[in-house]
């Protein structure tokens, strides 16, 4: 019997298609790309082991027999290539910023033994300024005030070269007495304020009024504050007064 060749050609047809078929659902059924946690161990990074390609991209979402999604931003994420691995770059740049930190660790370090170097040295230096005022008394270049409880009132300002002076002595305002900085006797408008209790005001660079006000209000009482006596300004003072 003679083979039809239509009829041939038909039942080839009708293998390739369902062979054609069986590797879609093949596909369709395949187990997903699995995650696995990048060198930084914080956000995991896909890694499609399927397939011999060896830098995949993300797999554009579809929904179900359509086309691409109506989202543009997904669409947009599709095409960025995803490694399989962290870039040479965020490498360099992870131990670049880890560098950058320990560097600053070691900074901090070094600047809090420095502070409290100076702090050591500013204490020995007040125990002189109290040796050479009990000796010379108001000759003395440098002098210091002991506060207790209660208002000080004395108001600051800085000068031309950002030194910290007093501007004012106040009075209280109800029974008319002096205040603590005014009752001590031993400041004068102008002298300069240059420590309070061991604590170089000038440390972080030149102060403002308002940051030794605020020193002034966190410190712990008994204060005791590093005066500086202005000659010029308590001979103008005395000029005056004549």
């Amino acid at each position: 019997m003679r083979e039809d060749p239509i009829g041939r050609t038909l039942h080839l047809l009708n293998l390739r298609d369902s062979s054609t078929r069986a590797e879609e659902a093949r596909r369709a059924t395949k187990t997903p790309a699995k995650l696995t946690t990048s060198s930084f161990g914080t956000s995991p990074m896909a890694s499609l082991r399927a397939g011999p390609a060896s830098s995949p991209t993300l797999a554009r979402p579809r929904t179900a027999g359509a086309g691409p999604t109506s989202d543009p931003k997904l669409n947009a994420i599709s095409a960025i290539p995803f490694s399989t691995g962290p870039p040479a770059e965020a490498a360099a740049a992870l131990v670049y910023f880890q560098t950058l930190e320990r560097q600053r660790d070691e900074a901090v370090g070094k600047n809090r033994l420095l502070e409290e170097a100076v702090q050591r040295l500013l204490g020995m230096f007040s125990d002189h300024v109290a040796a050479v005022e009990a000796s010379v008394g108001p000759l003395s270049q440098f002098f210091q005030v002991v506060f207790g409880p209660g208002h000080i009132g004395m108001i600051l300002t800085s000068d031309d070269a950002g030194q910290i002076e007093v501007a004012e002595l106040r009075d209280d305002r109800e029974t008319g007495r002096p205040l603590l900085a005014k009752a001590s006797g031993k400041i004068f408008v102008g002298d300069h304020v240059l420590a309070v209790n061991d604590r170089l005001l000038a440390r972080f660079g030149p102060p403002t009024p308002e940051q030794v006000a605020a020193e002034f209000r966190s410190a712990s009482r008994p204060m005791t504050v590093l005066f500086k006596r202005n000659a010029e300004a308590r001979l103008r003072a005395a000029l005056g007064d004549a």
